[in-house]
């Protein structure tokens, strides 16, 4: 037998021995797991932060497509305005219009030039669409860009309207982007050549293709974020953007990938020098996942931050005020983004309204208020009126407000997008078109009411010199009557002044509505247009006793003034000894009444009425119009909250006022 203690001895070695061996496992299973735990949050950590550099480029080229969507946009505003505008470009240019363009084009920073219209077959009816071209080459010039818009001139293309600029123009929003280290950014055509980019400020690389792989990886998309090889096939992040108002035209912002990863690593240093002291614990391990964890929330927060920062820029720049708004069922609101030119909208200093939340006190009283107007919008979807703001000098000025239901939620409330634009130029331009369209009523209808003015003072004459023969002897009952004969037609001619002096005053922005009765303005517009009617057999049927209706007087007699004028015209071209036929009628149904002028003209041909009321619509020759008499009468209709609608019936047209009824008796007629 073995002696005891040895064996002893021998058994604690080798439990000792046991337990080192289970100690070292213990150890290195924990050393393992706190290896595992550190990949993790390492891995984790730099998958945030490229996510993050991935959506900042991502913002980024959104950003830029913005930008360039807004400047070709106001190239195409100003090309626009010179395409519709008959004075700076008649349908036959002279070279003073030549010329004005010119050194319109020259501001602009360009060259505009007026060409033949293209292949015949155009549509007229279609509105006109600007076309972007990629980069032209022409022998002798330097590279350039285009712009080309049909110009419509009475239903037809008269020219083509094209800008010509330099991609130079293109070239600062990309250098005023504030990329850092190595990143960049690009402007590139249909045929993914270089139009502008950041680190180009000659223009040397305009021209240039960007590398083979892109155009497939592109192909078909509207934007994508892809890992491609460069110029100097070096990988870098490439996040892609396609334009709207160029198709075919992308931007472009990129980041190499081992700039990426650096400044990962460099953001994440502390977590590797931490990872030597893994021994300290799982406690310190876990405060250094923590702590990056953070660090990667915060850099995913600025990149963020600066992204809507650089959308706030360059919504800031446009004539707009835009808002976003999350709405409750009750209408009540609360801004989640508000930018754009306040002071250019509202004439207010931005500081002075961003404390509010309505600006309600600024308003004109008949204006929706905010709340209604939300809710509204989240019942139809969408919402859009034009109201009066209070200027600080104390006048008014007239807004268009506009409001797009973005999202529901299942409690009823919605995210809502609102926009603000100043229409006071569309209504200056509008009361011009008004003051036209009278003025051209009135000199068309001089030569009638020299006429009728002629009767009443040629009558008061005669009577004037009977009378003072019957004064001479004893006929004093004679006198009586030539004296009130000569009291009627002078009060004849006192009418027909006044109607006159009325029909040609200015329109008022936001028209008076008052009771009135029918027979007021239908016979003033008779008045009027009586010189214009002699040879028209003319029946009005306002019934036993004319309705009242609500209204503006002045503005119904110019609407009833363009309808006579208008059936007058289309009667014209009937037969020798064919009657011509005019009927005035009003009929009241509910609420409302119908005021109809209807004539025997042989009615409107189908691919006029489908756009009636749109303006230079007209079937006159040239010298009788240029086709606003019936937009106006619209504009003017909507404007005191009447409907102008149009048809062909029986042997002609009828064209029907539908007013509101008045359920108090009308003031008393002067």
């Amino acid at each position: 037998m073995q002696p005891l203690a040895p064996v002893i001895a021998a058994s604690a070695l080798e439990a000792r021995k046991r337990i080192e061996v289970n100690r070292l496992c213990a150890m290195l299973a924990l050393l393992l797991g706190l290896l595992a735990f550190l990949g993790a949050a390492v891995s984790t950590s730099l998958a945030a932060y490229r996510r993050a550099e991935h959506a900042r480029l991502a913002d980024t080229a959104r950003a830029l497509a913005g930008a360039v969507d807004a400047e070709l946009g106001l190239l195409e505003v100003a090309l626009r305005t010179i395409a519709t505008s008959p004075r700076l470009l008649p349908r036959v240019p002279d070279a003073g219009a030549i010329r004005d363009i010119g050194r319109i084009g020259e501001e602009l920073g360009g060259r505009i030039e007026v060409l033949p219209p293209g292949p015949p077959g155009t549509d007229p009816k279609r509105r006109p669409q600007a076309l972007v071209s990629d980069l032209v080459e022409q022998e002798g010039q330097p590279l350039s860009l285009a712009i080309t818009l049909p110009v419509i001139r009475e239903g037809e293309v008269a020219h083509l309207l094209r800008f010509n600029y330099p991609p130079a123009l293109l070239r600062p929003m990309v250098r005023h982007l504030g990329l850092r280290g190595e990143s960049f950014a690009a402007i590139a055509d249909g045929n993914l050549r270089i139009l502008a980019h950041s680190r180009d400020a000659t223009g040397r690389s305009t021209g240039v293709s960007a590398p083979g792989w892109v155009g497939p990886a592109v192909a078909g998309v509207q934007r994508i974020l892809v890992t491609g090889p460069g110029w100097q096939n070096q990988p870098n992040v490439y996040a892609v953007e396609r334009l709207t108002a160029a198709p075919g035209w992308t931007v472009v912002v990129a980041q190499p990938v081992a700039e990426i990863e650096a400044t990962a690593w460099a953001a994440l240093r502390w977590l590797l020098v931490g990872s030597a002291a893994v021994a300290i614990g799982i406690a310190l391990a876990a405060w250094f996942a923590r702590r990056a964890s953070l660090i990667a929330a915060r850099q995913e927060a600025a990149v963020l931050r600066e992204g809507r920062a650089e959308m706030a820029r360059i919504l800031g720049a446009l004539p707009v005020v835009v808002t976003v708004r999350r709405v409750t069922a009750d209408g009540a609101s609360t801004l989640v983004f508000r930018e754009g030119d306040i002071t250019a909208v509202t004439g207010w200093p931005a500081a002075g309204l961003r404390g509010g939340n309505d600006a309600r006190h600024l308003f004109a009283p008949d204006a929706p208020d905010l709340p209604s107007m939300l809710l509204r919008t989240i019942r139809e979807g969408t919402h859009r009126d034009e109201v009066r703001l209070r200027r600080p000098d104390g006048g008014w000025s007239w807004v268009r407000r506009g409001a797009i239901c973005l999202r529901r939620d299942a409690s009823g409330g919605a995210e809502v997008l609102t926009y603000t634009l100043n229409i006071d130029r569309e209504r200056r331009a509008e009361a011009r078109a008004i003051t036209s369209s009278r003025l051209a009523s009135l000199g068309e209808m001089s030569t009638g009411l020299a006429h009728e003015l002629l009767q009443p003072l040629t009558a008061i004459l005669l009577t004037a010199e009977n009378t003072q023969a019957a004064l001479d002897g004893p006929a004093e009952e004679a006198a009586r009557r030539a004296l009130d004969v000569i009291m009627d037609q002078a009060l004849r001619a006192s009418r027909i002044i006044e109607d006159l002096r009325r029909f040609a005053s200015q329109p008022e922005e936001r028209p008076p509505i008052k009771p009135v009765t029918l027979a007021e303005p239908v016979g003033g517009a008779l008045a009027l247009t009586s010189g214009l009617l002699r040879d028209v057999e003319v029946s009005v049927e306002l019934g036993r006793e004319a309705p009242v209706v609500l209204c503006d007087r002045t503005i119904l007699e110019h609407i009833l003034v363009t309808l006579i004028g208008n059936a007058r015209d289309a009667m014209a071209g009937l037969p020798p000894g064919v009657p011509r036929r005019l009927t005035i009628g009003a009929t009241r149904a509910g609420g409302e009444v119908r005021l109809s002028v209807a004539d025997n003209g042989g009615g409107i041909a189908p691919e006029v009425m489908e756009r009636l009321f749109e303006p230079f619509v007209t079937t006159k020759g040239p010298d009788r119009g240029i086709g606003l008499g019936l937009s106006v009468a619209a504009g003017l209709a909507e404007r005191m909250g009447a409907k102008l609608q149009g048809r062909n019936e029986g042997a002609g047209a009828c064209f029907e006022v539908t007013l509101a009824a008045a359920e108090v008796a009308a003031e008393p007629a002067r």
